[in-house]
């Protein structure tokens, strides 16, 4: 399987982007790097998507950035084929420049580190990629790599649905919090990115692929009940009611949709009154905060904030990223 390559650093308006340049990243995470050395990159490392999980230890976070910094000599060291007969092409400036300006711009990171692989594997006639998030064996930390058509190696559009720029932004959305256990609204984030408005509001309906399972299954099977019905001629008055669960199923998914835009929406807004990046801090925080945090004042959330900077490594690189500057 051929080696996969870093992607390009893209010329972006920031100062970090110039990552290898400028900055070696895998030096700060290093075996025996002090504490103070991993603070000092902490905000580098946010930067390029790598941010500590909710539960995740200090130690266990700077293992995770250590591998994913050198995932790609890790992968062609271990000849691990995470994705048997893929095709990986070095991706030029134009393929992930739109992207990670979609994700800089909205989400304060570029995630520069991550394999891209062109291939078509597992993937189902009408998907244009996906992210993998893995764990090569039990005791390594999770990675994450992107995954393309190869009709995105030439074309930037799929099927007239799917952008090659907004699809690798979407997924990276899920690089980015692989360390989270977070599905209310992760997907909500993730179609924030889309330029299409119909998508950013109607694209979390379903929450899983078990929802849209249950509720395809439910109408096969309704289906299979009719034409047994009408064969034999039997009719059973329970079908009638059976034929209302669909419609139930879709009005409560819609329910749900209005409720959680409103609570992310309502949480940015208040974020937007003491931060100058309220959906970057969004992004990083848990589903119970983005509904609990909602409610507070504005003073309340920097407060929280503040207090829980000090214990929380995720909340340290949360409230030095985005709060300090707002508050001066």
């Amino acid at each position: 399987m051929p080696v996969p390559v870093p992607l390009p650093v893209p010329d972006l308006p920031c100062d970090f982007i110039n990552t290898h340049s400028k900055f070696d990243f895998r030096a700060g995470a290093s075996a025996g790097a002090s504490m103070e050395l991993i603070e000092e990159n902490l905000l580098k490392w946010n930067q390029m998507g790598l941010f500590p999980g909710p539960l995740e230890a200090p130690e266990e976070f700077v293992r995770r950035v250590r591998y994913c910094l050198d995932l790609m000599h890790t992968l062609a060291e271990e000849n691990n084929e995470l994705i048997p007969g893929s095709t990986v092409e070095h991706a030029d400036r134009e393929l992930t420049f739109e992207a990670w300006k979609l994700t800089q711009s909205s989400y304060g990171f570029a995630p520069l580190w991550a394999p891209l692989f062109f291939s078509n594997y597992r993937l189902a006639p009408w998907h244009g990629g996906c992210a993998w998030i893995f764990q090569v064996r039990t005791d390594t930390p999770l990675g994450a790599l992107f995954q393309l058509r190869r009709e995105f190696k030439t074309k930037e559009t799929f099927l007239r649905i799917y952008h090659r720029y907004v699809l690798l932004a979407h997924e990276a959305v899920h690089v980015a919090r692989m360390a989270y256990e977070e599905p209310k609204f992760e997907e909500f984030l993730a179609y924030r990115l889309s330029p299409n408005l119909f998508q950013r509001v109607a694209g979390p309906l379903v929450q899983s692929s078990r929802e849209s399972g249950l509720f395809f299954l439910l109408i096969v099977l309704l289906l299979v009940l009719d034409v047994a019905s009408l064969s034999f001629g039997v009719f059973v008055t329970p079908l009638v009611w059976l034929h209302a669960a669909p419609v139930i199923m879709v009005m409560m998914a819609l329910a749900r949709l209005w409720v959680r835009h409103g609570q992310l929406n309502t949480l940015i807004n208040t974020l937007r009154t003491v931060s100058a990046y309220p959906e970057a801090i969004a992004c990083r925080m848990t589903d119970r905060e983005i509904i609990d945090w909602g409610k507070m004042s504005s003073q309340e959330i920097v407060t929280h904030a503040k207090k829980l900077s000090e214990s929380s490594l995720r909340w340290r690189v949360i409230y030095k990223a985005y709060f300090i500057e707002k508050e001066r």
